[in-house]
């Protein structure tokens, strides 16, 4: 690890902000820990307790250097913030952001961990691009440091939206700092000013949880404002560590309410009634005859609800509306997910060797990867896209070396060999 620096006085001051809510202590102390041990100063660390009852952040609060007053740990002062109840993801984050003091702020899970350089290489990106409002570093998944969790987000005009980059293996074909249309609050670096109503304003507390993000940069992109990807910041992450527990109908629930909602506030009107009737179609079909009949019922009261209740909220962000629905779509070209949030693995398909192979080629335009992706696009027109072990060899002829996760990928497209059984012929002696 790189050793903490001391204090630039040229530099900003970054705002790390931990949101907790009944954190597992062990994850917690390991983010902190991490913040800990960042390069950049000056830094300031603001831990808010969302009302929990095991007093796991006290406790780091009170450990964090030594327990002085203030608590100062490597030059880095602690701030903690305790809630007298849980507001939820989005008004305890507002909280969180207006108790430090630094121009910039990074937004962290607590069940994070960052590299040592990871907030330097941030905030040198935000000094590259003055008028941008935030910054994506590349998560990557804490227990699988090859596989992408989030690098911005991707917006997509039926109103869902995702994280982009989730599932596919790191092989470096997001190694070029873009624009994206937004950014994932489980870490992106922030600039405190975009907090102003004249900027974008506060997260939604109404959301409560899930959504917020998308809201919060859906919002900003519509009015102009720019959001900018740091792959050479590295941050590790628990997928849905804080809210895998939960159960299913609960998220389902927020979620299905939360994206009607965003719809709804920042949507053009020409594009607003064919999605908000598909998505209520489809809640309303569950409603009668789904998986999770309470929880849709729940979510389309409290949409229909909301929809009374923000219409100021939607004229005003159509008023300041700089940007079509049509340009946020165009960030999301090509993008996909190849994850199955239900057991929360990687999907390993021919779909997801194509995209990593093609923004390889798109990021690098190393003729290698050229020839690469030009074999991969004419391999999915027949029966070679299902035999991971002839596409790896021709991969390996055209574009040797082959990166490490990408032949990892391969590996694991074709799965475990299948098992013999002794004195049973092959199918080739038959």
């Amino acid at each position: 690890m790189a050793a903490p620096t001391a204090a630039d006085t040229s530099a900003p001051t970054v705002s790390v902000v931990v949101l907790t809510y009944e954190p597992e202590p062990a994850m917690l102390q390991r983010c902190l820990d991490s913040v800990a041990a960042s390069s950049h100063r000056p830094l300031q660390l603001v831990l808010v307790d969302n009302g929990s009852h095991r007093k796991a952040a006290a406790a780091a609060a009170a450990a964090w250097g030594g327990g002085g007053e203030p608590p100062v740990r490597g030059g880095i002062s602690l701030r903690f913030v305790p809630l007298p109840e849980n507001l939820g993801f989005a008004e305890g984050t507002n909280r969180g952001i207006e108790a430090g003091s630094g121009e910039l702020c990074l937004l962290l899970n607590p069940d994070t961990e960052i590299e040592p350089d990871a907030i330097a290489e941030l905030v040198q990106s935000a000094q590259r691009h003055p008028g941008a409002v935030g910054f994506a570093p590349k998560i990557l998944f804490v227990h699988d440091r090859q596989l992408i969790d989030s690098i911005g987000l991707v917006f997509h005009d039926n109103g869902g939206a995702a994280q982009r980059g989730l599932g596919s293996y790191d092989v470096g074909q997001y190694d070029v700092e873009e624009p994206v249309s937004g950014v994932c609050f489980g870490a992106a670096l922030l600039r405190r000013e975009a907090f102003s109503a004249e900027r974008v304003g506060w997260l939604d507390a109404r959301y409560f949880m899930f959504y917020e993000d998308v809201d919060w940069s859906l919002r900003g992109f519509q009015r102009g404002e720019s959001f900018w990807t740091v792959p050479s910041a590295r941050i590790y992450h628990v997928h849905s560590a804080s809210t895998r527990h939960r159960p299913d109908a609960y998220k389902y629930h927020l979620i299905q309410r939360n994206l009607l909602l965003t719809v709804f506030k920042n949507f053009e009107r020409q594009r607003l009634r064919p999605v908000l009737t598909q998505r209520a179609g489809y809640l309303l079909r569950n409603a009668i005859r789904g998986q999770h009949r309470s929880a849709s019922v729940r979510a389309l009261a409290g949409a229909g609800l909301g929809f009374c209740r923000e219409w100021g909220t939607r004229r005003e962000q159509q008023r300041r509306r700089r940007r079509s629905d049509a340009e946020v779509f165009q960030y999301n070209l090509g993008e996909r997910t190849h994850f199955d949030a239900a057991i929360y693995q990687p999907v390993h398909t021919w779909e997801t060797l194509r995209d990593m192979v093609r923004r390889l080629y798109v990021v690098t335009a190393e003729p290698r990867w050229e020839r690469a992706h030009a074999y991969v696009e004419v391999a999915g027109a027949t029966a070679v896209r299902r035999n991971p072990a002839l596409l790896r060899s021709r991969l390996e002829a055209l574009a040797a070396p082959l990166p490490p996760a990408l032949v990892r990928f391969l590996d694991e497209m074709a799965g475990p060999p299948a098992p013999t059984v002794p004195g049973t012929p092959s199918a080739r002696a038959g």
